[in-house]
């Protein structure tokens, strides 16, 4: 833990280091809000706000996209970045994501992490999402996260230290593709290699835990 930690950290501050000489020609904050107690679910918020998150940073904004994540999203968008999908039962149904079930499902670690995140028990009407310490702390520690990031069982942690045994390179970029739907930094790239460098295992695992970690991953899902 204390060097997925260190890890997560050295990725937060590589881009403040990168950019610490160039001059920023503005600051944006994009929200993609989809869901209102007194309205219809909209389809098209989320990526429209992508869509303008990609345009300015085109040209040359710092832009920050908040959409909005509950439980069973940000759920599900940990078992697609880790290709560890979850198992869920609600009355007949059965399903591998959370998203796809009509009514809520998970018990013990994982309910208590989607309710964490705002999960609605689908008899009241939705739970608005405000922070709480409990949330930064459940992406550290829960097993929703940390088993998902282990290199067993085909995770894609796994499967990608198998695909390419002499090719630390292509497994950063692979992870940082998956979790963040971008490649790496040159400043990230060298502490992610530094860390499989010394223990390709756990540095692939700790590099994984750390990007879904990081801000950037709860703001795009």
């Amino acid at each position: 833990m204390i060097r997925a930690l260190a890890l997560s950290i050295a990725l937060l501050a590589a881009p403040l280091a990168a950019h610490a000489a160039e001059a920023m020609r503005g600051v944006a904050l994009v929200i993609g809000e989809s869901k209102y107690e007194q309205l219809p679910a909209l389809t098209n918020p989320s990526k429209d706000a992508r869509d303008i998150d990609r345009l300015l940073g085109d040209l040359g904004f710092e832009v920050d996209r908040v959409l909005n994540a509950d439980g069973e999203e940000l759920h599900d968008a940990i078992a697609i970045s880790t290709s560890k999908p979850g198992s869920f039962s609600f009355g007949a149904e059965k399903n591998v994501m959370a998203m796809h079930l009509s009514g809520p499902s998970g018990s013990g670690d994982l309910g208590y992490f989607m309710q964490t995140f705002g999960q609605s028990n689908r008899n009241n009407p939705p739970r608005p999402l405000t922070g709480s310490p409990l949330q930064p702390l459940l992406l550290m520690q829960s097993p929703v996260v940390t088993d998902r990031v282990r290199a067993a069982d085909a995770s894609r942690v796994d499967r990608l230290l198998a695909s390419y045994p002499q090719d630390n390179e292509r497994v950063v970029d692979e992870l940082f593709m998956a979790t963040l739907t971008r490649l790496p930094s040159t400043e990230e790239k060298a502490v992610a290699l530094e860390a499989l460098a010394r223990d390709r295992v756990e540095g692939a695992q700790n590099l994984q835990w750390a990007l879904i970690n990081q801000v950037e991953f709860f703001f795009n899902y």
